[in-house]
């Protein structure tokens, strides 16, 4: 049984239980993280696609291979602890419009990995008291077998309006 926590910075703990009791600490460094492109427009408006770009930052010095391409998941959890997924709005229907999955491929002109998002949240986030946006790397043959961690994208404390006026009102006094 092994369980495993993330911290805020750039290292991961894992604790590896056995059957006395006692556990194990192994601590590994991040080697990669994602990074968003631009800042999002905040306040996002209810029922607005808005998009992003994710791209791979890669302070180690070790080259991520051009044609290796992964996949990454958008995901959006409560603000407040203890962090829950969302995965449906207050009236049940889904709370991600668009596609909430995206490849990160090479771009030949960034230099580096980039993946697009075009998503749209269908609930405002007082009903959740807030949200946080969570983009992480699925599970990959060729990082388990480099040994490659990539930490994952986290936009926090996202509010979502539900009138385009008062989106662009809060973004203009800001």
């Amino acid at each position: 049984m092994s369980s495993s926590l993330c911290l805020s910075n750039d290292f991961e703990i894992r604790k590896k239980f056995s059957l006395s009791g006692s556990f194990k600490l192994e601590i590994q460094e991040f080697s990669l993280k994602l990074k968003l492109e631009e800042k999002l427009n905040l306040p996002l408006c209810k029922g607005k696609y808005f998009r992003f770009l994710v791209k791979l930052g890669n302070k180690s010095g070790i080259p991520l291979p051009k044609h290796e391409k992964l996949k990454l998941e958008a995901k959006l959890f409560t603000s407040v602890k203890p962090h829950r997924e969302i995965t449906h709005s207050m009236n049940g229907s889904e709370i991600f419009k668009g596609s909430k999955f995206a490849e990160l491929v090479y771009d030949e002109k960034a230099n580096t990995h980039i993946a697009s998002f075009k998503l749209q949240i269908s609930d405002v986030s007082s009903h959740f008291s807030g949200f946080n946006l969570a983009v992480h790397v699925h599970e990959n043959e060729f990082l388990q077998n480099v040994g490659l961690m990539i930490k994952p994208l986290l936009v926090k404390d996202i509010l979502v309006m539900s009138k385009e006026r008062i989106c662009q009102k809060l973004r203009l006094s800001k």
